[in-house]
């Protein structure tokens, strides 16, 4: 019932099995013992429940060091980083993400590297130290091309160009940028997962209008702005409120001058 409900992204679904999660392990192969750990550990993250992610990531650990799973171990390290991060708890973030760098190294595993490497950048951006936040993500998109699962390396392009090009607008590099934001518009529209291309698109879109609102080009950001609306507009409920209200915010900020 957890893989059924993991597998449909009934995340409240999983949850309800938290209390019987020994039992569950007792009744399935020891190599799925992993897999059930995670499913509670998504689950949670999912729900925002960060630190209780984070234990169950953590649980997974030992169990992928013994199975030899290094490449699943180092991104689960990752992933206790990002816990850690999305509640600001940068001093128990970084060891996490440290920790998953030097394993992505000594196995060469380009994935975690390149993962590591964008969670201590976003440590860094976030504690105001904007050249070592550079050098960070710098380094985790210049690893993309080694990055062995081909998914993976998409989704891991999508999240540092993303990153870095939001940096670069906030240190007002805008030539620097531009190409960034173009990137994010082709790995939107280059994505098999026509829900996950929306999503990427949607934030493509929010990005160009405050680009462009940095910019003070009033036509194309009303041109973005259209667009993003329009988008929306065709898939009520998508749950993106936060990048429209951030778009609409730099358009009005634009037209009072």
């Amino acid at each position: 019932m957890v893989r059924k409900a993991s597998g449909t992204g009934d995340w409240a679904g999983v949850l309800k099995w938290e209390s019987r999660l020994g039992e569950i392990l007792e009744t399935v192969s020891g190599e799925l013992h992993p897999e059930m750990l995670d499913a509670f550990a998504v689950a949670h993250f999912k729900e925002k429940h960060f630190e209780k992610s984070a234990i169950f990531y953590e649980k997974s650990l030992p169990i992928l060091g013994k199975m030899e799973r290094y490449r699943d171990q180092g991104s689960n390290m990752c992933q206790i980083g990002q816990c850690f991060s999305n509640i600001n708890d940068t001093p128990r973030a970084v060891p996490w993400f440290n920790k998953a760098r030097a394993l992505g190294a000594q196995h060469g595993f380009f994935s975690v590297e390149c993962g590591a490497c964008l969670g201590l950048g976003r440590v860094e951006k976030m504690e105001g130290r904007m050249p070592g936040a550079e050098e960070l993500m710098q380094h985790a998109f210049s690893v993309l091309g080694f990055v062995e699962v081909e998914g993976e390396r998409e989704q891991l392009e999508c999240s540092v160009t993303r990153d870095l090009a939001e940096l670069l607008l906030e240190t007002e590099r805008y030539e620097e940028a531009g190409p960034l934001i173009q990137r994010l518009f082709e790995l939107a529209e280059a994505d098999e997962d026509k829900e996950a291309g929306f999503y990427r698109k949607v934030g493509a879109l929010g990005f160009a209008v405050r680009f462009h609102s940095r910019r003070r080009d009033v036509q194309q950001a009303s041109k973005e702005m259209r667009a993003l609306e329009g988008l929306l507009k065709r898939f009520p409920g998508a749950g993106c409120e936060d990048i429209l209200q951030r778009a609409r915010t730099c358009i009005r900020e634009l037209a009072s001058g």
